[in-house]
């Protein structure tokens, strides 16, 4: 028999081959949990159709441990990509392993910024992860660039300071202010270094930091409303300093400053934010977070608008700690936060 070619196992205990001749055969009855590593490929070949038994019902597994079910802290399997039918079913644990390794492997082989692919898209289907797979799988990257790639080195090249850049926009895309900043200001801090002060890169770095560290809010009063840059608190907190209101294509010379009750001010999402004056929640103030989202509730006359006295700002507070979920807050109990905490206590502010 002259065998051609191997196709996707279609029972959940056998391995099929196909021969010249395009008939079918079970070739051996193996364990699933038994059999060696196989590349995305093979599992990606299109299964033929045939005439052999199949499954009488086609479970989920996880392409790279071949698990059925939850992985072994209870995760359960994702899939947040283009993959379609059965395929694609991974434990986000497995992803993690799967994209560090291969990140890994392209450092060495491509350079940096081919290190990250693996953590936003799928091998697969190639295509990029989505929602809630896609930033846990960014925060995995950041755990890789600072732990084991990036950070560690005194002496890293340009290269490699363009792709943490391009990790820090990433965050700010999905609303991860803090994260980005810290990782600009390690970035600032080892270019500085590294670069010199006027290297190409090291400017670079700066542009993104100096963006990221503008804090959007929103103000609706009868009198002038829209999107706004805060500035700075005075009066002990009580009055917030904005300057715009910001148009589509911003124009820094036709905006004007304004002084508002903090309470009337609306932290825009990705907006770092410190909790105070909580009561049932109390130990929450002093926490500081990025507002992920707005939860804003139809109001009676079936209009939708953000009323600080009843809707909420969903947040994500940095404080692994308290291992919380993303919290609803009211925006008079948030403050914008100008200044985080510098992780390069030594370095020079940009």
């Amino acid at each position: 028999m002259s065998l051609v070619g191997m196709v996707k196992c279609i029972k959940a205990d056998g391995a099929w081959l196909l021969n010249s001749c395009s008939e079918s055969y079970l070739v051996e009855e193996v364990c699933r949990h038994c059999l060696p590593f196989r590349s995305p490929t093979f599992f990606n070949i299109v299964a033929f159709t045939m005439s052999s038994p199949k499954r009488a019902e086609d479970i989920p597994s996880c392409w790279l441990c071949l698990e059925e079910g939850p992985d072994e802290g209870g995760a359960p399997l994702v899939r947040d990509c283009s993959c379609r039918g059965s395929s694609g079913f991974a434990h986000l644990s497995c992803i993690v392993k799967y994209a560090e390794s291969a990140g890994k492997r392209l450092y060495e082989r491509e350079g940096p910024s081919a290190c990250m692919d693996p953590f936003n898209i799928c091998p697969n289907c190639k295509q990029y992860y989505q929602n809630d797979v896609h930033k846990a799988l960014a925060k995995a990257c950041v755990d890789f660039v600072e732990e084991g790639l990036f950070m560690m080195k005194n002496s890293i090249s340009s290269a490699t300071i363009y792709a943490g850049v391009a990790l820090a926009k990433a965050l700010l895309d999905e609303r991860r202010t803090i994260e980005a900043e810290m990782l600009l200001s390690n970035l600032v801090d080892i270019s500085r270094r590294t670069h010199g002060h006027e290297h190409r890169s090291t400017k670079s770095v700066l542009s993104v930091l100096t963006s990221a560290r503008e804090r959007k809010v929103v103000v609706r009063l009868d009198d002038v409303s829209g999107w706004f840059q805060a500035l700075r608190y005075e009066n002990e907190g009580e009055d917030c300093v904005v300057q715009g209101p910001i148009a589509f294509e911003r124009n820094v010379d036709e905006e004007e400053q304004y002084s508002f009750e903090s309470t009337r001010i609306i932290p825009f999402p990705g907006t770092p934010v410190v909790c105070h004056g909580l009561q049932k929640a109390a130990h929450l103030n002093g926490k500081i977070g990025d507002v992920w989202d707005i939860d804003v509730k139809e109001k009676e006359d079936g209009s939708k608008y953000f009323d600080v006295d009843t809707d909420r700002c969903v947040v994500h507070f940095e404080d692994k700690s308290l291992n919380l979920a993303p919290v609803k807050v009211k925006a008079t109990n948030l403050r914008v936060v100008f200044d985080l905490p510098n992780p390069n206590a030594d370095a020079d502010d940009p």
